[in-house]
């Protein structure tokens, strides 16, 4: 996000760090994810997130301020800290006995992808000289996750 904000929309660096830094202090709004999540269902609030988050990668090629990158800064901490959704769902679809499984199993592909997703970014953006690829695939990765979610059924109890 900081080299993404200093070249394209040409924040300072301490600028683009600072919208990175309020977005990520924004992973305090999982409290309010958890809350919606108990009122309409996990599996609806994780398809609206990441919609959401398809919505807000896409409006990132329009920051051209360092308003219009808080703006993107706060949506965007909003959005990426659903994850907590995740944890949630676990037990709607693999049961209670499973969750501590589950959930351990899942967490080294979490943070593998968080450490291979940056570099093969930073990869695509020197072979290509762009961020446009970094952004179609961010989108179509979310938007896969929503339809996935979408076509994912809550089991029915035998």
């Amino acid at each position: 996000m900081v080299p993404y904000l200093h070249e394209q929309a040409h924040l300072s660096i301490t600028q683009a760090a600072s919208v990175l830094s309020l977005s990520t202090v924004l992973a305090l709004t999982n409290l309010a994810w958890s809350y919606v999540a108990d009122k309409f269902t996990p599996r609806r609030c994780m398809i609206v997130a990441m919609l959401g988050a398809a919505g807000i990668v896409l409006s990132l090629v329009r920051v051209d301020s360092l308003l219009s990158a808080y703006v993107f800064g706060v949506l965007w901490g909003i959005v990426s800290s659903s994850q907590v959704l995740i944890y949630m769902l676990l037990p709607h679809y693999f049961g209670q006995s499973s969750y501590g499984t589950i959930a351990g199993a899942l967490r080294p592909f979490e943070a593998g992808g968080l450490g291979l997703g940056q570099s093969l970014g930073a990869v695509l953006y020197d072979v290509t000289g762009s961020y446009a690829g970094l952004i179609v695939v961010a989108i179509g990765a979310h938007l896969l996750a929503a339809l996935l979610m979408f076509l994912a059924r809550y089991p029915v109890p035998k």
